[in-house]
């Protein structure tokens, strides 16, 4: 009895004996991980030079008198002098718009420095207009003619081209260009190789056109020298943020 029961047990145990060194061949060996990529930075300035095609010049009428009516009545009778001059030069009127109207009160403060109320004055009218002049040429000669109309202040000119885009498409292939050239330096001497460019991050330079404090003017506008303008040339540029991965 005693040999018959053993039996069994030594084959139920040679069975696990065979069975169990199978088990370790079918897990699967842990994978290694990814290794994060070597990125390059490189920020790149581009500029391209331009011939200015356009001005944006601002001119007004400042008026004064004892009411507000006739500040406001003397202020349109020279405004609408101004826009027929602007017309007359050529001036288109989706060229032409109106940068700010005001009305002030003018007091004297030198009484007041008894404790008393400034006293009133008078009253100040303003009315301003932005303009494009499209021809270059004719630029002194417009500013000329809106100060012999009535225009008693002249801001600008700042300079611009038409098409802003084109011109800047012609610096952002140079800057990546540049920054390629400059990636392939720095990769060659850490050792690696250049692969692609992982992002493009592009700042636009601030290049004008510019805008000048409101200046006022006093000009008869009459026989004399016509005022001299100088166009010069435009620098339009923008900053890049290049990134690069490198390998082996």
């Amino acid at each position: 009895m005693t040999a018959f029961l053993r039996r069994p047990l030594m084959a139920g145990f040679v069975a696990c004996a065979i069975l169990l060194p199978a088990l370790p061949a079918n897990a699967q060996e842990p994978r290694p991980l990814p290794q994060p990529a070597q990125v390059l930075e490189i920020t790149v300035q581009e500029s391209v030079a331009a011939a200015p095609e356009l001005a944006h010049i601002g001119a007004g009428v400042m008026t004064t008198s004892k009411t507000a009516a006739e500040a406001m009545q003397e202020n349109a009778k020279r405004m609408t002098a101004v826009y027929d001059t602007l017309r007359k030069a050529g001036i288109a009127e989706k060229d032409m718009q109106t940068a700010g109207i005001s009305l002030n009160a003018q007091y004297d403060y030198s009484s007041s420095r008894g404790g008393e109320q400034p006293r009133l004055v008078g009253y100040q009218a303003s009315n301003n207009v932005n303009i494009i002049v499209r021809d270059l040429a004719a630029l002194g000669k417009t500013l000329d003619a809106v100060v012999a109309s009535g225009a008693n202040q002249i801001n600008g000119p700042s300079f611009d081209v038409k098409d802003r885009e084109t011109h800047l498409d012609k610096a952002r292939a140079s800057a990546v260009a540049n920054a390629k050239a400059r990636a392939e330096i720095y990769a060659k001497a850490a050792g690696l190789k250049l692969r692609k460019i992982v992002s493009i991050t592009e700042q636009p330079q601030h290049s004008g056109p510019i805008a000048p404090m409101m200046q006022s003017m006093s000009m008869d506008g009459g026989g004399g020298a016509q005022t001299p303008v100088a166009a010069g040339s435009l620098d339009i540029g923008l900053s890049a943020l290049i990134r690069f991965e490198l390998g082996e």
